[in-house]
C-alpha cells in the first residue's frame, strides 16, 4: 500500500498569517513537520497548499519537498489532487500548524488503521488516516473549512475511531504566544 502523508498548509491563516513558514529553532515550522513525517512509516510526504500560498511552493521547491499547488480552496479537493498526483492508497493527514506531531504517533495510528476496518482514524495529536475509497465518498460541500474532520467524526461516528491521548497543553500554533511556547519545547529537545 502506498501511504502518503499530506500536510495541509497555507499562508493565509486568519489568526497568524504565514505561520507555517515561521522559524522554530532555526527552520520553518513546516520543515519540522515534514522531517517528523519522513521519520515515520509513510512512503512519501507531500505538502498540499492553495493558490494564496506561493511562498510555500517556493520553499518546497527549494528544499526538495513534493507539493501540490491547487487552485481549489476546498480542502477535500486539494487532498484528492495530492492523493491522485502521488498515487496514494492510504492518506495520513497532517496539519501544517502542529509541529509536535511524532513519528511514533503516526505509526501507531497507521497500525490501528491497517488492523481494523475503520474508515477514518483520528489521533489526538492531529493525525487523520483514511484511504482513497473513503476520500472518494466525502462530500465536497462539507469540507469548506479546514476542520472537516470534526464534522466527519460527527456524521460517520459508527465507522471512525479516536486514538491517542492529547497533550496537557495546546500543541498547535495559532498565535505568536503559541509559536514562542512551542519554540521553547523545541529548545528542550
Amino acid at each position: 500500500m502506498n501511504t502518503v502523508a499530506i500536510i495541509q498548509a497555507r499562508m493565509n491563516s486568519t489568526r497568524l498569517p504565514g505561520k507555517v513558514l515561521m522559524d522554530i529553532k532555526g527552520k520553518p515550522m513546516l520543515q519540522h513537520i515534514v522531517d517528523r513525517a519522513r521519520a515515520s512509516n509513510v512512503d512519501n510526504v507531500v505538502v498540499a497548499t492553495n493558490m494564496d500560498s506561493p511562498q510555500i511552493c517556493d520553499y518546497c521547491r527549494n528544499h526538495g519537498i513534493p507539493f501540490v499547488h491547487s487552485c481549489d480552496k476546498n480542502l477535500i479537493r486539494r487532498f484528492k489532487e495530492a492523493a491522485y498526483t502521488f498515487d496514494a492508497e492510504n492518506i495520513v493527514r497532517l496539519w501544517g500548524d502542529c509541529p509536535l506531531v511524532l513519528p511514533g504517533d503516526i505509526n501507531e495510528a497507521l497500525k490501528i488503521f491497517n488492523m481494523t476496518s475503520f474508515e477514518y482514524i483520528y489521533h489526538e495529536r492531529h493525525i487523520g488516516i483514511f484511504d482513497i475509497p473513503t476520500l472518494e465518498e466525502w462530500d465536497y460541500d462539507f469540507a469548506e473549512k479546514e476542520d472537516f474532520h470534526k464534522r466527519l467524526l460527527e456524521q460517520r461516528n459508527s465507522n471512525t475511531c479516536h486514538v491517542g491521548r492529547s497533550l496537557p497543553f495546546k500543541d498547535s500554533v495559532d498565535t505568536m504566544e503559541d509559536l514562542e511556547f512551542i519554540g521553547g519545547i523545541y529548545e528542550l529537545l
